[in-house]
């Protein structure tokens, strides 16, 4: 059993901020993170050790959060040497645990007890959720902890996005990033990343529309959006497709956080910028 007076669930960019700044504070925390990576939808590939933005979250003009340190190109935020080294400047010196996903919140006396799918246990006195809103009111529910359906945060819904990833042998050197049919054309040699690379972030209806399709049906009809395109000319050499279901909240809770159950609190992007809801959270941790 791992003990903790605070455990944030997510590594995320809300999640990496509040550890950081309750650290900062001389206050004890732990993140655990479900997956492998930090950042959540932060995210930035690798195509022949070069880089390719695809946290699609900022990679259209969506208001952003000063304290982070996004630069802005002509078509959405990014940050230099790639999206994904935020999380890594963030998480410096944090206690951190990946692949770490909870399935289990049990009310004890002294707080909050947690168990992992793998079986790890924890125990804290305050327990924070920093994942998309969806999932984490998937796990309040499987523990009979989420509000009743009245609650206003069940009006907050995400959209979808699909993002192609490819590189060309044949950029010019004249080409930039560019919208398209409401699509995003963004060249990564803008962001200081793969010189060859495009990041092509689908516009919300087709990703709506197509996002339940195969990979192959989607590819299709990306592909028929690309070779409509200016850049049709090019020569795809390589392409990876990417999907998130949970881009970004269509609409903002109306406080930082919520406190859905004493010393039980949801953040993350639902609930505004990372800074404003880890600046609040302090306050109460």
């Amino acid at each position: 059993m791992i003990k903790k007076d605070s455990i944030i669930i997510g590594a995320g960019l809300t999640g990496l901020l509040l550890a950081k700044k309750l650290k900062q504070s001389g206050k004890e925390c732990l993140i655990l993170e479900k997956s492998r990576g930090l950042g959540g939808r932060v995210a930035t590939r690798r195509i022949d050790e070069m880089g390719l933005d695809h946290g699609a979250a900022f990679l259209s003009q969506v208001s952003h959060d000063s304290e982070l340190k996004f630069f802005t190109a002509p078509q959405g935020f990014y940050v230099k040497k790639g999206m994904n080294n935020l999380a890594k400047e963030l998480s410096k010196d944090l206690e951190i645990l990946k692949e770490q996903k909870i399935h289990q919140i049990i009310k004890v006396s002294v707080g909050w007890q947690l168990e992992a799918e793998n079986g790890s246990k924890f125990q804290c006195q305050k327990l924070i959720l920093t994942a998309p809103l969806p999932q984490a009111m998937e796990l309040l529910k499987q523990n009979s902890l989420a509000p009743d359906f009245s609650h206003p945060m069940y009006e907050i819904h995400y959209s979808k996005a699909i993002i192609l990833l490819a590189t060309f042998n044949d950029l010019k050197a004249d080409m930039q990033s560019l919208d398209f049919e409401d699509h995003h054309f963004l060249l990564m040699k803008e962001r200081d990343l793969h010189p060859q690379g495009l990041v092509m972030h689908l516009s919300e209806k087709f990703s709506e529309d197509f996002f339940e399709q195969s990979d192959e049906e989607i590819l299709k009809e990306v592909m028929n959006v690309l070779k409509r395109s200016p850049f049709s000319k090019n020569h795809i050499q390589k392409f990876e497709l990417k999907k998130w279901r949970y881009s970004r909240p269509k609409s903002i809770y109306s406080a930082p956080y919520l406190e859905v159950s004493p010393k039980l609190f949801l953040a993350g992007d639902a609930f505004g910028a990372p800074s404003e809801s880890a600046e609040a959270l302090l306050k109460v941790l």
